[in-house]
């Protein structure tokens, strides 16, 4: 990407080159935005978007006045966080649900779908081919777990009950983000080891429960 993505004083989503020239506003006033992300292949953007009557994810190329793919929120509160996939296909974004932060995948012109994954806090890294997330997920007494969520198949309906969840580690230390190495041979992620202490793990991820 040739480009910087920025959000200006007004709220709006703004591109302009690495000199700060030609600059690209994306985005009208009546919305605040904000975490302009670049697609992986730097065509699109994704950003968050919100006014007095609604909230959601919204994309769309760097085009002043093009078009924009809405997903408005449907949960409890707003979306509040996006990670593009590898390959630029599928969207995962958390959003506050009744009982906790929920994490969705989708890709565009797909039906939302409900949360795959609930907790307290939730924060993930994503397998290179796309198909599979490292997912770390906090409760609200400071526990939780480490898991492999493996996604539905594209064109399969985008239920809950379609993604396949393994955890395999029940006490990740407060290290938030895990992390695949771009090989995919290797985890990194926090472990616990005395009361009040942690140590990062780099693992080799045939110690675990590999994605399909």
């Amino acid at each position: 990407v040739d480009r910087i993505a920025f959000i200006d004083a007004r709220g709006q989503v703004v591109t302009a080159s690495p000199e700060g020239g030609d600059l690209r506003r994306l985005t009208s006033p009546g919305r605040r935005f904000a975490l302009p992300t670049w697609s992986p292949d730097g065509k699109s953007l994704a950003f968050l978007g919100a006014s007095d009557r609604d909230a959601g994810v919204y994309l769309m190329a760097d085009e002043a006045g093009g078009p924009v793919e809405a997903w408005p929120a449907d949960g409890s509160g707003d979306p509040f966080y996006l990670y593009w996939s590898p390959e630029g296909d599928r969207m995962g974004y958390l959003i506050g649900e009744d009982d906790g932060v929920g994490l969705r995948v989708r890709r565009r012109g797909e039906s939302p779908g409900p949360a795959l994954v609930k907790s307290a806090a939730l924060y993930w890294d994503w397998q290179a081919d796309g198909r599979s997330l490292l997912v770390h997920g906090l409760d609200d007494q400071g526990g939780g777990s480490l898991a492999w969520l493996n996604l539905p198949a594209f064109g399969a309906p985008p239920k809950a009950e379609a993604a396949d969840l393994r955890t395999f580690s029940t006490d990740p230390s407060g290290f938030q983000a895990p992390a695949i190495s771009f090989g995919n041979r290797y985890l990194a992620y926090g472990t616990r080891s005395r009361p009040g202490e942690s140590y990062l793990t780099i693992a080799d991820r045939g110690r675990y429960a590999d994605p399909v």
